[in-house]
């Protein structure tokens, strides 16, 4: 049996406080004479900048870790990596013997996962802007590509996090009175979870991409008067529901996602319809009363929001899905909780991530009737301006060279990253980026029902949400005692002499932070006079809703 060879810590013999080298593996894995000076050096050159994350690769013996925090500036924690086991009880055991004087989070290989949340706990406090990796010793040699790959991903959390905060400062706001609003409809509507596992007919998910158009001008007559006779679910996204009605195809639900009044044109033509509408949690609350059908609720967590946890720990809604960004992946994820089993078949068309050059949706749908609405001599049919779009790139789709966006490309690798594998998920379009699922065409069904999906709708009749009403009663309660304090101060109806007046705002105001969760610095909560201006403002405007 082979002996695994161990690292050997050996004396340098300099006289040095850096008196000790490693050996390892056929090397020292520092200088046999001044262990520590190269790493001095290292640190002693760096510029750190507040809010860093510094990465410590392959820590060892943990030399220059002391000047390294009396050089960090503020908000600058510090992550070691060991991916070697010989080496990660040598580090461990440095480490220990430092005392707790400089917190330090080391990990081994094996601590992935903890590794991950670790990295996204500390974006999520809105203190990290970028990562510092630092080659402590030449242990990081051995498992270079290891500790770059978690470094890249270290900096692509950070960085979707901020990314994540642009939004939010931009729409959190919209979407936080969006929510307010629709949770006092939940109590007279469903949730994604009532109608899970309702539809054992073939389920079509339908985009508003050009491989709609292709799907249905190709399909047989057999197969097409199959589609009409409604021995199929069409599910579709709002986009395309213009363009499935002027078809006549008869569409079973509509998904809608989208939090901003422009996205009302999608229903042009569809009022009074009775169409059953999943909406977000945070879709604005205007459209279900067009069509005036069931209304079924799905919420998607776009924010490590305190309030949006208070929802779910109190039972107002019973779970969040992905803040997936594309209505069209809700879709997609809507079907499969609809259907009865992983048996069931669920094609997908209109999701495209990409489009022609000249020509961006599919035929009826509002991006199309928009363009023949302003066509004129001088104004082309043909969408030319989006192919030539900042940001935009020539890619190879399933029919030839397509035009896409980082968004688009974005919203592909997200679909791939969580339906790739996905049973009897079939991709029927004849354009579009290339997706991760089984490429396949239709088949005419046998007779299948979608009986248990309206009896489950017939609930709504008779439906009751306590909790929503409760949930809006008490907030409205704390936002009117919240303001008082801030108007009255010390001479509030409400203060409470036990506590300083900041504590009782803090307890107040914090947990609810739909009034400041879109402010720049809304991070965090804070009682300075300027935050709390802010904050008394918005009271009043969620206290309209």
């Amino acid at each position: 049996m082979q002996q695994i060879e161990q690292p050997r810590i050996l004396e340098t013999g300099t006289g040095l406080s850096y008196s000790k080298t490693v050996e390892y593996k056929g090397r020292f894995l520092y200088s046999r004479y001044n262990p520590a000076k190269s790493i001095l050096s290292l640190i002693e050159r760096t510029e750190l900048l507040p809010g860093t994350l510094v990465i410590i690769k392959s820590p060892c013996l943990f030399y220059g870790l002391t000047e390294l925090s009396r050089k960090l500036p503020e908000n600058c924690p510090i992550m070691a990596l060991e991916a070697d086991a010989g080496l990660f009880s040598i580090a461990r055991t440095s480490l220990c013997d430092m005392g707790d004087e400089i917190p330090v989070q080391l990990f081994s290989a094996d601590d992935l996962n903890e590794i991950d949340a670790y990295l996204r706990n500390l974006a999520n406090s809105g203190d990290i802007k970028r990562i510092l990796p630092l080659d402590f010793s030449g242990g990081a040699q051995f498992h270079a590509d290891l500790y770059n790959r978690i470094c890249l991903a270290a900096q692509e959390i950070i960085s979707s996090f901020w990314k994540n905060r642009i939004t939010i400062v931009k729409m959190g706001r919209l979407f936080s009175k969006n929510i307010f609003c629709n949770v006092q409809r939940l109590s007279t509507s469903l949730t994604l979870r009532d109608v899970s596992h309702t539809v054992s007919k073939p389920i079509i998910v339908c985009g508003a991409g050009e491989s709609l158009d292709s799907t249905f001008s190709k399909m047989d007559g057999d197969l097409f008067n199959a589609v009409k006779s409604g021995k199929f679910f069409i599910l579709a996204v709002d986009a395309a529901l213009t363009s499935l009605l002027d078809r006549h195809i008869p569409v079973d639900a509509v998904v809608a996602m989208e939090s901003q009044s422009a996205i009302q044109n999608a229903y042009i033509g569809s009022k009074d319809s009775r169409i059953p509408v999943f909406a977000d949690l945070c879709s604005r609350p205007q459209i279900p009363a067009i069509l005036n059908g069931p209304l079924i609720f799905y919420a998607t967590r776009f924010a490590s929001a305190r309030y949006l946890d208070d929802l779910k720990e109190k039972g107002v809604i019973d779970s969040f899905i992905p803040p997936l960004g594309s209505v069209g992946l809700s879709a997609t994820l809507v079907a499969l909780y609809l259907r009865k089993s992983d048996s069931t078949r669920v094609y997908i068309t209109g999701l495209d991530f990409s489009y022609s050059m000249g020509l961006t949706h599919a035929k009826g749908t509002p991006a199309h009737k928009r363009k023949l609405f302003t066509h004129t001599r001088t104004n082309s049919l043909g969408s030319y301006d989006a192919a030539f779009a900042q940001g935009c790139a020539t890619v190879q789709g399933k029919n030839g060279n397509m035009i896409t966006s980082g968004i688009m490309e974005l919203y592909a690798t997200t679909f791939n990253s969580i339906f790739t594998g996905v049973e009897n998920l079939i991709d029927i379009r004849e354009s579009g980026l290339p997706l991760q699922i089984e490429n396949g065409k239709m088949d005419t069904p046998a007779e299948g029902d979608k009986k248990a999906f309206t009896e489950a709708l017939d609930k709504i009749k008779d439906r009751v949400n306590d909790k929503s009403i409760s949930w809006i009663e008490e907030e409205r309660k704390a936002l009117l005692e919240a303001r008082d304090l801030l108007v009255n101060g010390e001479n509030s109806e409400y203060r409470d002499k036990n506590k300083d007046l900041n504590s009782q705002l803090t307890e107040l105001i914090e947990p609810r932070d739909y009034l400041y969760i879109h402010f720049p610095d809304g991070t965090h909560f804070s009682t300075e006079p300027q935050f709390l201006k802010r904050v008394r403002a918005e009271i009043d405007f969620f206290l309209k809703w």
